[in-house]
Parts: structure tokens; sequence; C-alpha cells
């Protein structure tokens, strides 16, 4: 039986994770494990709900093992997220990575990742960006890639979807990891849509979880059920008390310090300008952005500073754990054949003893601390894995 992989976020699961758990199995005989992030996410902020309440959404609709990647790779660039998420689904047994996409051809997509991993590339996109102090590295790729490939190539590596699938597609490739691709063509709406539909975003579905309370249609029964539970019981990130708490914390900050988190004194100055110029964080961050420095990287920055984390500390890092959060008869015959060295933990509590680990926690606390209802900062410390069926 075929193990496929999927690298997650799940926020929350909704109709169109459904139909890409669907599409899998019509094609494959398979176990389906994935790999979520854990209590932040790559848009660089808190997840709207928890870890565990995410992944027992994901297994009552249809996967089999959810596990959480450290948090301190969900906060990294679509490249650091998506490798590490790569090499733990190797360290799970993956031999399948399926990824959504918008691009017809996933052959085009291996021929950009060939090209984007050469000496040459990375020398043509330097000078580039030596010539055009203000173009961001990402925008310095896409010129050079088009100038090599053409003009369809724009439109490939620009889209959201397509670009998380030339990073797994490269961490593979680098990695040299005996791991077979299976795209799946996005339907519906775009990730940032506000547009009802069947297969909706994830950004519509937060909007109307937060603002209206419901979900109905947007989501699989089983996942409603728990997010307006959730909802009820005030267990959801209070994002306005959230942003509070960066916004007070990176103030007063030093430039020289910001700078080791933000990875750019430029990028540091602009935003402490912001942050003490404006009311609000995403007004700060607005006040920041510019060509070179986009929105999700600002906000990954605010999280890193927030955490104490050195700009890029974890790029290439070997993720030293995956949590274990929710799994099916199918994933606990998984778990029972996995061998080697790789740590899955299964209680918090559990946790080794590294950085990693400790930054999670802490990240943790930071959730429970902004959840809607008040709730102790060792809230995950005895939680424990869902098990579907029992």
């Amino acid at each position: 039986m075929r193990t496929v992989g999927i690298i997650s976020e799940y926020n929350p699961f909704h109709n169109g994770h459904k139909r890409q758990l669907d599409l899998i199995r019509s094609r494959l005989d398979c176990r389906i494990v994935s790999i979520m992030s854990p209590n932040i996410v790559q848009r660089g902020e808190l997840s709207l709900f928890d870890k565990y309440e995410r992944a027992r959404a994901s297994v009552l609709s249809g996967v089999d093992l959810c596990v959480s990647m450290p948090a301190v790779f969900a906060n990294l660039s679509a490249e650091g997220f998506a490798e590490a998420g790569v090499k733990i689904a190797h360290s799970l047994g993956a031999d399948t990575l399926s990824f959504g996409v918008e691009c017809d051809s996933v052959e085009l997509l291996s021929e950009i990742a060939e090209l984007s991993l050469t000496e040459a590339f990375s020398e043509s996109v330097s000078a580039l960006c030596r010539d055009n102090p203000s173009l961001s590295l990402i925008k310095a790729g896409e010129l050079v890639l088009t100038d090599t490939l053409g003009d369809g190539v724009a439109k490939a590596v620009s889209q959201p979807n397509n670009i998380l699938a030339l990073e797994y597609i490269k961490a593979i490739k680098r990695l040299g990891l005996p791991i077979e691709l299976l795209p799946v063509k996005r339907e519906g709406e775009g990730y940032k849509s506000l547009v009802p539909s069947a297969l909706p975003s994830a950004t519509l579905v937060r909007r109307e979880l937060i603002e209206n309370g419901r979900c109905d249609g947007l989501v699989p029964d089983e996942a409603r059920d728990i997010y307006h539970s959730l909802l009820n019981e005030g267990r959801y990130t209070d994002l306005d008390l959230y942003s509070r708490i960066v916004k007070a914390t990176l103030t007063p900050m030093p430039l020289d310090e910001l700078e080791i988190y933000l990875g750019s004194r430029e990028l540091a100055s602009r935003l402490l300008t912001g942050l003490g110029t404006t009311a609000t964080l995403s007004e700060a961050i607005d006040y920041a952005v510019c060509a070179r420095y986009t929105r999700a990287r600002i906000k990954r920055g605010t999280v890193s500073a927030l955490f104490k984390i050195k700009h890029n500390e974890f790029m290439h890092a070997t993720p030293e754990f995956a949590q274990l959060l929710a799994f099916s008869s199918k994933g606990r015959e998984l778990l029972s054949e996995l061998r080697g060295d790789f740590k899955i933990v299964t209680k918090p509590a559990d946790m080794p003893d590294c950085r990693q680990a400790r930054l999670e926690r802490l990240i943790d606390g930071t959730w429970a601390g902004a959840s809607a209802k008040a709730l102790p900062y060792n809230y995950f410390i005895k939680k424990s894995p869902f098990v579907k069926g029992q």
C-alpha cells in the first residue's frame, strides 16, 4: 500500500482539502499522512484553531495520520517550510507527495525547479538584485526564469500553490529523496478570495467563522461541528489580542535587536517607524510593505521577533521531532511500521530537550494566552492525540 504525504496548514480544513483527499484515493490505494503547521501558520500569525482540533477535523474528514512540524519551520518562507515538510514526510515513510497546483503541467514545474537549483540561476538572481536594490529575491528569480524559459513561466511562478509546489519539488531533488509527485489541480476560489463557493478559500472560511459564527456548506460536516463547538466555547485565537501583544512587544525594541530577527536593517527601521506612528499592528505592517518586502515576509518577521528567533535561524535545519496529533486505524498501522531514529512525540511533556521544542512550548503558551477564552499557559502540556473510532 502506498503512503501519500500532504504538507498542510488546514487553517481550517475545508471542502477543497476534502476534494484533494478524494482525488488521491480515486487514483491510489493508499494511506494519507498530513504534516501540518502547528499553532503558528506560514502567513505569519497564530492559527485560528489549535493544532489538535485542526488535526481532529482532518482525520474525521479522511486523513489517516496527522502530525505537526515544529513551529519554527512553519514560520519560514516557502522554501524552508516546504523542505521541513518533505523531510518529515520521508521520515514517516511517504513514497508520494500530493499538493495543489494552479498549473496544468507538472513537467513545467519540474523544469523550473531544476533550473532554480543551478549555480547559474543563483548567480543571475544575485546580480539582478545588486543592480536593482529595490527588487525582492522572489521577483528577481521570477524575472530570471521568465528570461530563460519564456513568458509562460511568470504566471506559473507567481501563483501561491505553484510557489509551494516548486519548493516541494526542489526539496525532493536537492535531498535526493525517492518520492513521487501527485499534483492535484486546484478548483474553486483562490486562496484569498471572499467569494462564496462549494470549494471556498481558507480566507473566506475564517471570515465566516469569525464574523458570522458559521461555516455551513464550506467545510465537511464533521469539521463544521468541531468548529462551531470551538467558537461557542471561545477556544479560538483572538487575532486582535494577539496583534496587540506583538505590537506592545516590538514597539520598544532597539533597532539593532529587531534587525537580528527581521534580517534587514532597512526593514527593521521601516517597521519600527510604523509601530511608533500607527494604532495597530496591521497598519504598522502596511507602512513597512514595499516592493522589496512583502506583507507575508514582514508578518513572519514579527513572529520571529516576538519569540526571539534569528532571521532564517532554522532555514535548512533538520526537524528534530514531529508531534502526533490524530490518527485512524490505517494511521495506527503506519505508526507500527515506522523504523529509524526520527522522534514522534505523543505527549507534549516528552518533547526532546532542544531549542525547537522549547520554542514550541513558548508558542503553544502564547496561543493559549491569545485565545478568546482565557486558557492556562500549560494548556497543551497534557494533550493527547485524537484516535478516530475510539
